[in-house]
């Protein structure tokens, strides 16, 4: 920078500043969001007074602002070196830190920062991030909470802190801080979405669905909350077209206006070489999602299909290192962005891309959209179209999906597999099937051990009607959110307003073990599944366990996937065509004592013998399906 004839420095132009005044423009620029002005008036001070702290920590938050962490982390770890005790310049050490994956630092970046400043809230909330992120919820929410009592106006404490609560199963507690949050910040679109994510687990359905769509008032741009918006719409009996058209404003809001990859340099398609096959999921763990792909990863021809998986969660499990010894290769992109993502599948030759997720946590739909490879399909891990009209196929079957109507609620074309879409592995060292325990109750007990979401009011007066027809009985609904006390109200209120009373319903919460968690079909009779959104790997645990399930068939998709599971196991006579029919199945199934013994001790042997059990048989099918769309491509290109 130029000095006048007192020594002080002056702008480029005409006219000379002061260094205050040569800050203060820096300070303008950067908040106008011209960081190449502002960073070029920093560095103008810089050459007068190497040492000038804020214009320093100015060109540290500039360069963490254009994702330039290294240079920012220089030019914080500069400030500290001029000036030890600059607490802001620890805390932004910290926040780059974490960023660059360097947790054991930005802790220390951020306790020094609070040795400092105890009552630093922002250091505090970050500090519990790490602590989130690092699986140590207790430290976490002691953060948070500190963060809090420092600052109780802290909005994003708030919700953070309810993240943690949700994650605890502490759902009461996680809404009463989402709710803080809104009441502090009514415009805090991400508290509004986690609302309605855990009224969600809670079965208010309705609820959440108002909750979504306050977050896509204030934040009309908010993808992730007009996703979680579609999926809590399945959990009500929303009109199909509605629903179809809801979908497909989603893609048409976020999808379609994104450039696409072009293929045309990979040449005409190769019919005859081994097919690149990519699974995209958040998914890949302990999860619903993992029970349905394990049989396909362990029987697929690796000669024939060689898998990929890009995993998008940061967490892992057994599950997890299972699956990824199953396959080719094994990528997590939980860290990167969409536009990453695409050019890794593009990258890496990807064939077909499989999304596994749909409109559930942890999609990368958005990737899809960008049509990294030439065939993209999605299947399992949501009930319906996704909207995106680079997706090309969507698995399905005739039962869940029949010809003619459904065909027109999809933008993706179906692709019907002959033996069922789903295929299921069973828990290793699963619990026997126990005798009839009607036998010596005396009495019928049902059994529901579905989401809580998915128990509508529908199903609730339906459970309860078969309630009254079959004296003596009782329900039991297990799900790990009926430790919260608004959760168990909510459902003894709602049977109560059917004339059931409490002693009538058994509530169970969350089970030590996943043995434990099939025991207890051990103490039931016959499972109800749950409508308009059916059960899928609930209905597959009863069977297994000898627990014959009466479903509902719907008139969609979501509704129908009971009678699909119930047909790839030879037991059609459990599948209701109407809420009447429902009901009367399951009382006659109650009174027949006889018969259900006997489907309780044929059961496995049935289930063994089914397509639902026969990885090999799904496996070729997925593998003729795969080439088949392979086939279609290479007509089209011409090879």
């Amino acid at each position: 920078m130029d000095r006048d004839k007192n020594g002080q420095p002056a702008a480029a132009g005409k006219k000379e500043l002061t260094v205050e005044a040569a800050y203060t423009k820096a300070m303008d620029n950067f908040y106008a969001g011209n960081y190449t002005e502002a960073d070029k008036f920093c560095t103008a001070i810089l050459q007068v007074l190497p040492n000038h702290i804020h214009a320093t920590n100015l060109l540290g938050i500039i360069a963490q602002a254009i994702n330039r962490l290294d240079l920012a982390a220089l030019q914080f770890q500069k400030v500290i070196a001029i000036k030890p005790d600059h607490v802001e310049a620890h805390y932004n050490l910290g926040f780059v830190l974490a960023e660059q994956g360097k947790i054991a630092d930005a802790i220390a970046c951020y306790k020094e920062a609070l040795a400092l400043r105890p009552d630093y809230a922002d250091a505090l909330n970050n500090l519990g991030n790490i602590f989130k992120d690092q699986g140590k919820p207790d430290e976490a929410v002691a953060s948070y909470q500190r963060a809090i009592t420092v600052n109780p106006d802290h909005a994003q404490a708030h919700s953070n802190l309810g993240d943690v609560l949700s994650d605890l199963g502490r759902i009461d507690a996680a809404v009463a801080s989402y709710q803080q949050a809104i009441s502090i910040k009514a415009d805090f679109a991400e508290a509004h979405h986690n609302l309605a994510s855990a009224l969600i687990f809670l079965g208010r359905a309705d609820a959440a669905v108002a909750s979504f769509r306050n977050a896509l008032v204030v934040e009309p741009g908010f993808a992730k909350s007009h996703s979680g918006m579609l999926l809590a719409m399945h959990y009500s009996n929303f009109n199909q077209e509605d629903l179809f058209n809801s979908h497909r404003l989603w893609g048409d809001s976020y999808a379609r206006q994104l450039p696409r990859f072009s293929h045309a340099d990979r040449g005409a398609a190769d019919l005859e070489k081994p097919l690149k096959i990519g699974f995209v999921s958040g998914d890949f763990r302990e999860h619903s999602v993992a029970y349905f792909l394990q049989p396909l990863f362990a029987a697929h021809n690796g000669k024939k299909l060689v898998f990929y998986c890009y995993s998008n969660s940061k967490k892992e499990d057994v599950v997890t290192t299972r699956l990824a010894e199953m396959v080719a290769v094994w990528r997590n992109i939980s860290s990167l962005d969409d536009q990453a993502v695409a050019e890794m599948v593009r990258s890496d030759g990807i064939d077909i891309l499989v999304d596994l997720s749909g409109h559930t946590d942890g999609n990368r739909l958005l990737v899809f959209a960008r049509k990294p490879a030439p065939v993209q399909v999605t299947w399992l891990g949501y009930p319906d179209t996704t909207g995106v009209s680079a997706i090309d196929y969507r698995f399905s079957d005739h039962v869940a999906d029949p010809y003619g109507e459904s065909d027109k609620k999809c933008v993706e074309q179906l692709y019907r597999l002959p033996d069922g879409f789903l295929c299921y592995r069973p828990m290793d060292g699963a619990p026997d099937v126990s005798v009839l325990p009607m036998k010596s109750n005396g009495y019928v007990t049902f059994v529901s051990f579905n989401n809580l979401s998915k128990i509508s009011p529908e199903a609730i007066h339906a459970w309860s009607a078969i309630l009254k027809a079959t004296p003596g009985s009782k329900l039991m609904i297990k799900n790990h959110l009926l430790c919260s006390s608004t959760a168990r109200h909510y459902f003894i209120d709602q049977f109560a307003k059917e004339s059931i009373n409490s002693q009538q319903l058994i509530l169970l919460d969350r089970c030590d073990s996943k043995t434990d968690h099939l025991a207890l079909y051990g103490q039931c009779d016959i499972a109800l599944d749950t409508f308009p959104y059916n059960g899928v790997t609930t209905t597959c645990e009863a069977l297994s366990m000898g627990v014959p399930v009466v479903v509902l068939r719907g008139d969609s998709h979501v509704a129908r996937v009971g009678a699909s599971l119930l047909t790839q196991v030879g037991l059609e006579e459990l599948i209701a065509n109407d809420l009447d029919d429902y009901i009367n199945r399951a009382v006659s199934l109650a009174k027949d004592s006889f018969y259900l013994e006997s489907l309780r001790k044929g059961m496995r042997s049935r289930m063994e013998k089914s397509t639902l059990y026969d990885g090999e048989k799904f496996a070729s099918n997925i593998e003729s399906a795969f080439y088949v769309m392979w086939s279609e491509l290479c007509s089209e290109s011409g090879a």
